[in-house]
């Protein structure tokens, strides 16, 4: 069949097949009869009829047209077929796809309802399809007159009246009506329901702390608030009550966490870079400044300021700079063979996602490569976008690898950090390092106690051997003759022994890797220091050196424990990948002897590496120590050789020795101390006694764990990525998104032009008339985002808070406000919420309170079946819907019920147990995991180490997201391995046996023990059914435990806490341990424990 080419309309159109040809060509024909018709077919309209319910665009008929029709008749250009847009409503009506009352005339319509596989919309090919509902929908809509309404989240922000509920019931409450719950009463009383019943206190008060905390009440504040609320009948008491419990919960110094976690997903904050070797990354304090945002509740205008631009703030302070990390949070890689260009693309367009869903709830990242198919938003929007990023200082590849010429970044490996850095003072390292130092005060005092005659007798002989040394050596260290080895390639020194001592054995050589970085452009010197012993050859006989006396011997003796360090001058910096440290205040870096195999072969162990930079600070007197992880003893014959290759230039090096381990290399303090004591009572002389001869004391392995977190901490000093402005990077738009392809245009930092520019214009005119500052910056990103009138950024704030109080948000799509979301259940709702946020100062407790107060929110979480024909999914919130905890809480709650949760506010992420092996896979460097020791393991789940290509297994098992990319909703998903977690994690077993110990010291009857244990993990009474079949299961565990020795010893040595219990435990006491465990293995693994209703 064919047309003559005058008889066709001369429309534009794109092909893209032979049968979608075939259909554009079929419609523009079918168009052009049908305008032709139109005059001669009047008795075909349609008009609505009265009593039909009026049908809203935004609420009924976007949602339609944008899943089945946009994607070829949307705002994308290059992709829209037969030159027809649905998403404007003239241009639908010019086609006739649309006639307004004229149900049978409007073309849309026909498609929709035709057999025809080549002429039905959507197309077979679409593999979309309409039910009936959405026809009639589409129908009855076309016969009200088609109006269309501007999308609900693009148009302005106003506040809408509150309902008044009197209009469906005269005997319900009038003006008086919480505002949230009128606008969801008055959904549900049109429908002919209302809200639930008031939730239970007791539940009401964990459903709050859960929330607002992230831990569960303690039963004594459960009990507390329960009678509290039975004693106020009143409703009006009753909130007073709740208003006074959101106060403490807001006071509550872990509300910050709470909080922070979600937005943690949104900016994917990880503790590794993502891509390739996935190394790790310094950026702990920027969660830390997250938490204690929240914790101060920071209005969010300034939160969003500080995040995006904090280092372009007038005189920016250093949480300003430690905010601004943000912005170096998205992925990075340091591969050889990568390309800077391709790299650089992909973090821009990384940062322009997570701005755009962060704060603006849309899903930009589909305009990287052509204009957006269903939202207002171009692919010159989304590269002006990324233009506001193009000044951050960063590097495609974080590495030199001389095809791509890096010379900032010469030397660096797969052991380095990812910089610009700045060095801060981290609040939690500070209060650490104070609480390691009374510890190891404690523990002196304790073994001060138990020194028998004999060992008091021996640390005074070392004090009084301490203090003559002290006397020669007023800084405690002796400087080390050298004896020079013949040349060689390298330098070799030596240090010979001459006392008596025990034989070390072979010590496998120690050795650090030292690179000193010149001025820039040059290569940096690298120098490797390694520590072994070494057997002394008899020296050739020289007449001419006179002997020397056995007085002259003496007083070069040196104690048989001796501590070694090396100084470098000229460091003013460090850069450590792991533990090591150079430090401005001579703070100790450590190394240890490797472990070995079965065969008693050394293990091979990585040198540690550091930079010290010598461009920067040259004359300033600053030294890097680096010191022995122990003493060392020499046997005579035995010297101790240190080995320096690639030494050059006046760099001063020197080695001394010490009979004292103290805090740090040249601790005047508590060399003071020492030399004033009258005996070894005086605390840190003792301290330093147990430190220098470990063997004297009873808790050597305490106190070597303490003294190695005190030097962890580094006096509270750390690092962390900072956003650094640099010149601005050309920015083009990328046909595509093909990052070789530079012909498109070259596009200047600009907001989205559909949403308008709310001030912009006038902060470019402003900075026009300095001569540098031409262009907008992230500032004027970042006040344009939070101007009141963006439409979008206090909606999405608004929709985000709703969702972390009921589980859905308003939107149920909180990720996505645009023409893919789905519209708000209660759109009136929802801006009262945004235009309260505006109004408030951007206060974010403000909504918190105005949601939490409310009988929705308060509301009994019990399904009501009733409703499940007119709301199957409780859109209409008629009950509080129940769901499961989030990954770090489900691990929170369990640590917090058994006592073991470990409540230290911020610091480094720390390593929960994790299976051998998990790592095997992570090369560049290879990785080996090492489980957080002592009471950090116990942290809370929001300081978990998170890395992003190998999440640990509980966290990926219970839905958290790997934070490669913004996350706004996590997956809520049901599996076996959640189950299997909480039974066999090493966590959630030591939870177990800990909660099960502490139940055993009550010395109760099983019955009210079992009645404690579910107080504490459900914060509710067990019912007599519950204790029953918990009685039978505990008795069915004491025969299976008691008839087999081996299971209950390997069930109760899970998890490090154990060894507190495990001394001089009988076998039957041992038994009844493993059964109360395994007991509480199974009210830890109830669907309630981990649910929050």
């Amino acid at each position: 069949m064919s047309f003559p080419p005058s008889f066709l309309p001369n429309l534009p159109f794109t092909v893209v097949s032979a049968s979608m040809h075939f259909r554009s060509l079929l419609f523009d024909f079918l168009r052009w009869t049908t305008v032709c018709l139109l005059g001669l077919s009047g008795p075909w309209l349609l008009n609505a009829s009265a009593d039909e319910p009026e049908i809203s665009f935004n609420q009924d008929i976007r949602s339609i047209l944008s899943e089945n029709c946009y994607f070829c008749h949307g705002p994308d250009e290059n992709n829209r077929q037969a030159g027809l847009r649905l998403d404007v409503r003239e241009e639908a009506i010019d086609y006739a796809a649309i006639v307004p009352e004229d149900v049978d005339g409007s073309e849309l319509v026909a498609r929709i309802d035709h057999e025809d596989p080549e002429l039905v919309m959507p197309p077979p090919d679409s593999h979309k399809t309409l039910t009936e509902k959405q026809k009639e929908l589409l129908k009855a809509w076309i016969a009200q007159g088609a109006p269309y309404e501007e999308h609900w989240s693009f148009s302005p922000i106003r506040r809408p009246d509150v309902p008044d509920l009197t209009k469906w019931d005269e005997n319900v409450e009038g003006k008086n009506v919480h505002p949230v719950d009128a606008f969801v009463r008055a959904r549900l009383l049109a429908k002919g329901h209302d809200l639930s019943g008031p939730a239970r206190p007791d539940r009401l008060l964990r459903r709050m702390h859960l929330d607002l905390v992230g831990l569960p009440p303690t039963w004594e504040e459960t009990q507390d608030f329960f009678s509290r609320t039975q004693e106020m009948q009143a409703s009006d008491a009753r909130s007073s009550l709740i208003d006074q419990k959101l106060d403490e919960l807001f006071e509550n110094p872990h509300h910050g966490e709470r909080m922070a976690a979600f937005w943690l997903d949104l900016v994917r904050f990880a503790d590794t870079v993502g891509y390739h070797g996935d190394q790790n990354q310094h950026i702990f304090p920027y969660r830390d400044w997250v938490i204690e945002a929240f914790q101060n509740n920071m209005p969010f205008d300034e939160f969003t300021t500080k995040q995006l631009a904090g280092d372009l703030l007038p005189n920016p302070k250093t949480d300003d700079l430690i905010a601004s990390g943000f912005n170096r949070l998205n992925m990075v890689t340091r591969e050889g063979g990568a390309q800077p260009g391709e790299y650089l693309s992909k973090y821009a367009t990384d940062r322009v996602r997570t701005v755009g869903m962060a704060w603006m709830g849309l899903t930009t990242g589909c305009a990287e490569c052509h204009d957006h198919k269903f939202d207002p938003f171009t692919a010159k929007d989304f590269y002006s976008l990324g233009a506001f990023f193009a000044d951050i200082e960063q590097w495609g590849v974080y590495s030199d690898y001389g095809y791509t010429p890096n010379p900032d970044l010469k030397g660096y490996n797969n052991n380095f950090p990812f910089p610009p850095e700045i060095e801060v003072t981290s609040p939690a390292l500070l209060r650490e390092q104070t609480q390691a130092k009374q510890e190891l005060i404690d523990l002196a005092r304790l073994q001060l106690a138990a020194l028998s005659d004999d060992q008091k007798n021996s640390a005074n002989d070392w004090l009084n051997n301490v203090n003559g040394w002290l006397e020669r050596e007023a800084n405690g260290w002796q400087s080390l003759p050298m004896t020079s080895a013949p040349p060689k390639d390298k330098n070799l020194k030596a240090w010979t022994a001459d006392s008596e001592s025990i034989s070390l054995g072979s010590l496998p050589p120690q050795s650090i890797q030292v690179s000193l970085l010149p001025a820039a452009n040059q290569s940096p010197q690298n120098v490797e220091v390694r520590f072994y012993i070494e057997e002394i050859k008899p020296p050739a006989t020289d007449d001419s050196e006179p002997e020397k006396s056995k007085d002259e011997k003496k007083e070069e003796a040196k104690p048989n424990r001796i501590n070694v360090a090396v100084s470098f001058a000229r460091a003013n910096r460090w850069l450590p990948s792991f533990s090591s440290t150079v430090a401005q205040q001579n703070v100790a870096s450590r190394w240890s002897v490797p472990a070995t195999d079965a065969a008693g072969r050394a293990v091979k162990q990585r040198p540690h590496q550091f930079m010290i930079d010598q461009s920067k600070h040259a004359d300033d007197p600053m030294r890097a120590v680096f010191e022995l992880a122990g003493p060392l003893q020499l046997k005579e014959g035995q010297s101790l050789v240190a080995e320096i290759k690639g030494l050059a230039g006046d760099t001063e090096v020197t080695f001394e020795a010490s009979p004292l381990i103290r805090m740090r290399p040249f601790d005047a303090a508590e060399l003071e101390a020492i030399q004033i004591c009258d005996s070894i009572s005086q605390p840190n002389a003792l301290l330093s006694w147990m430190m220098s001869n470990p063997k004297q004391a009873k808790d050597a392995g305490a106190i070597k764990h303490w003294r190695d977190r005190y030097l962890a901490c580094r006096d509270g000093r750390t690092w962390t990525m900072v956003t650094q402005a640099t010149e601005p990077m050309e920015m083009r738009v990328l046909p595509r998104g093909n990052w070789q392809d530079k012909s498109g245009d070259v596009v200047e930092p600009a907001t989205p032009a559909f949403l308008g520019s709310y001030g912009t214009e006038t902060a470019k005119e402003a900075n026009a008339k300095d001569a540098e500052a031409k262009r907008l910056t992230r500032l004027d990103l970042a006040r344009w985002i939070v101007h009141r009138d963006n439409p979008l950024t206090a909606r999405v704030v608004a929709n985000r808070l709703w969702k972390q109080f009921f589980g859905v948000g308003l939107t149920a799509a909180v990720d996505d406000l645009g023409a893919q979301g789905d519209p708000p259940s209660h759109p009136e709702l929802l801006d009262y919420l945004a235009i309260e946020l505006i109004d408030s100062g951007w206060d974010l407790q403000h909504v918190t309170r105005l949601i939490l107060t409310s009988r929705t929110y308060q509301q009994d979480s019990r399904v009501r079946p009733e409703l499940f024909e007119i709301d199957p999914e409780n859109r209409l919130l008629s009950y509080h819907p129940p769901r499961r905890l989030e990954a770090e809480i489900v691990r929170d709650n369990a640590l917090a019920v058994s006592g073991l949760l470990n409540l230290e506010i911020g610091g480094p992420s720390v390593e929960p147990y994790q299976p051998d092996g998990y790592y095997s896979n992570l090369q560049f460097p290879n990785r080996s995991y090492r489980s957080t020791a002592g009471d950090n393991q116990y942290r809370r789940g929001i300081y978990m180490h998170w890395q992003r290509t190998f999440l640990h297994p509980m966290l990926a098992n219970f839905d958290a997201p790997s934070r490669e990319d913004c996350v706004a909703i996590r997956a809520n998903a049901n599996t076996p391995q959640q189950a299997l977690t909480l039974l066999n994690d090493p966590t959630f077993i030591e939870a177990a046996s800990e909660l099960a110990w502490n139940m055993i010291e009550q010395k109760e009857s099983d019955e009210t023990r079992l009645r404690t244990m579910v107080r504490r993990s459900l914060q509710r009474d067990a019912t007599s059914e519950e204790i029953e079949r918990l009685t039978n299961f505990l008795n069915q565990q004491r025969e299976l435990f008691l008839a087999d020795e081996a299971l209950s010893v390997q069930l109760t040595s899970i998890g490090q806490s154990a060894t507190r219990h495990n001394e001089s435990l009988s076998p039957a006491d041992r038994a009844e341990w493993a059964a109360w465990t395994a007991t509480a293995r199974i009210v830890l693994n109830l669907h309630e424990t981990i649910t929050r209703y």
